[in-house]
C-alpha cells in the first residue's frame, strides 16, 4: 500500500473507472476530473467506489488548456493518466477545432506543466490504434509509420508524438499506450459490441424482434477494459518511460463476437446470405434474429494487421488475461441482469 496521488482525467468513462478502482486498491488517492456539469457517474458506482473515501472528482474542462496547469497545482499528483478524449469518429470530424483542443492540445499542456513545476511527475497519454491508418500490411508494432486517415487519428498522433518528445528531448516520464478496442460491462451503448449484447438481451426479454449491425466480417482486436487499464499502471511503475501496443495480438470478426454473445445465453446461431443479404438465424426458433443494416455497413476488404504487443509483454511482463469469450460472456450477464 502507498499514499501516492493519481489524477485520471476522464474518470467516469470506462478506462477511468476500471482505472480509478484499481489504483484505490493500491491505496493511491484518486483525483478523477468529469468534463459536464452534471456528470453520469453510474460506472463508478457499479463498481462500488463512488463514494470511496480517496476518490475525489473534480469539475474540470480539458479544452480550457490554460486551466490544466492550476489543476496540478492544486493537487500535485505523482502520477497523471490522461484518459478523457473526443473518442466518437463522427463527433470529431463535426469538431475538428474542439477535438484538436482536447486530444491534441490538452496533452501537451499537461506535458508542459509537467516540465515547467515538476518533473517528477509521470505521465501516461491513452493513444490509439487509430494512429496507424491504412499502414495495415504488416504486424502492427510500436514501429509501424503513423499513418492517420480522421481527424480524431490525427488530433491523437499528434499528441502521441509530443509526448514522445517530451520524453527525449525534455526528460520527462512520459508514457503512451496504444489502445486497441477494449471492451466491458462499462462500454458505452454507441459501441458495436454492446449494441450487440443488449440488443440480445433485448430480444431475450421479448422487448426486440432482431438486432441490425454492420460489417459481420469486420475485424478487430477485441480486448477486455480491466486488462488495459493494469497495462497503464504498469507502464508508469516500469524503470524507464516508453510507448507500447497495449491489445490481445489477435484479429476476430464481429460475426464471432455475435456468435460467442448468443452462446453464452444458451443461443447456437446459424449464418444465411452474404454481404448486405446475410442474416444470423436461431436455430431453435429458425426466426432471424440478426441483420445487417447497410446505414451500419462500412467495407472491410483491406485485411487488418495483427498487432504485436510484445514489448508491453517483454518489458512490463503484461499479457491480455481475458479472451474474446470470457468477453463476450461477461457483458452478456450484465446485460441480461
Amino acid at each position: 500500500m502507498n499514499n501516492k496521488t493519481a489524477l485520471i482525467t476522464g474518470v467516469n468513462g470506462q478506462d477511468g473507472a476500471y482505472l480509478s478502482q484499481l489504483l484505490l486498491e493500491k491505496g493511491h488517492t484518486v483525483v478523477g476530473t468529469y468534463r459536464h456539469a452534471r456528470p453520469d457517474l453510474w460506472r463508478l458506482e457499479k463498481l462500488g467506489i463512488l463514494e470511496h473515501s480517496n476518490l475525489n472528482l473534480v469539475h474540470h474542462d480539458l479544452a480550457k488548456l490554460d486551466k490544466n496547469l492550476g489543476l496540478i497545482q492544486e493537487h500535485h499528483p505523482d502520477e497523471i493518466y490522461n484518459l478523457a478524449a473526443i473518442s466518437s469518429l463522427a463527433s470529431a470530424e463535426n469538431n475538428p477545432y474542439q477535438t484538436s483542443l482536447v486530444n491534441a492540445l490538452a496533452p501537451v499542456s499537461f506535458l508542459d506543466a509537467i516540465y515547467q513545476t515538476d518533473k517528477s511527475i509521470r505521465f501516461f497519454q491513452a493513444s490509439s490504434a487509430e494512429i496507424f491508418g491504412d499502414n495495415r500490411n504488416q504486424g502492427q508494432t510500436e514501429e509501424t509509420a503513423l499513418s492517420p486517415a480522421n481527424c480524431y487519428a490525427h488530433s491523437k498522433a499528434y499528441s502521441h508524438k509530443m509526448v514522445e518528445l517530451y520524453r527525449t528531448k525534455h526528460g520527462l516520464f512520459a508514457c503512451n499506450g496504444i489502445l486497441y478496442n477494449h471492451e466491458s460491462p462499462l462500454r458505452s451503448h454507441e459501441f458495436v459490441s454492446r449494441k450487440i449484447t443488449s440488443g440480445l438481451a433485448s430480444l431475450s426479454a421479448k422487448t426486440g424482434s432482431y438486432i441490425e449491425i454492420g460489417n459481420l466480417d469486420a475485424r478487430r482486436d477485441w480486448g477486455h477494459a480491466m486488462d488495459y487499464v493494469k497495462a497503464m499502471t504498469l507502464s508508469l511503475e516500469a524503470e524507464t518511460p516508453d510507448s507500447y501496443i497495449i491489445s490481445t495480438g489477435k484479429l476476430e470478426s464481429v460475426r464471432t463476437f455475435v456468435s460467442l454473445a448468443c452462446s453464452s445465453m444458451g443461443v447456437k446461431i446459424r449464418w444465411e446470405g452474404s454481404g448486405l443479404d446475410e442474416v444470423g438465424i436461431n436455430t431453435e426458433t429458425d426466426n432471424v434474429i440478426v441483420k445487417v443494416n447497410p446505414k451500419y455497413y462500412r467495407d472491410e476488404s483491406t485485411q487488418l494487421a495483427e498487432s504485436k504487443p510484445v514489448k508491453a509483454y517483454r518489458e512490463l511482463s503484461w499479457k491480455a488475461q481475458h479472451g474474446l469469450k470470457e468477453l463476450c460472456e461477461s457483458m452478456m450477464s450484465d446485460d441480461l441482469g
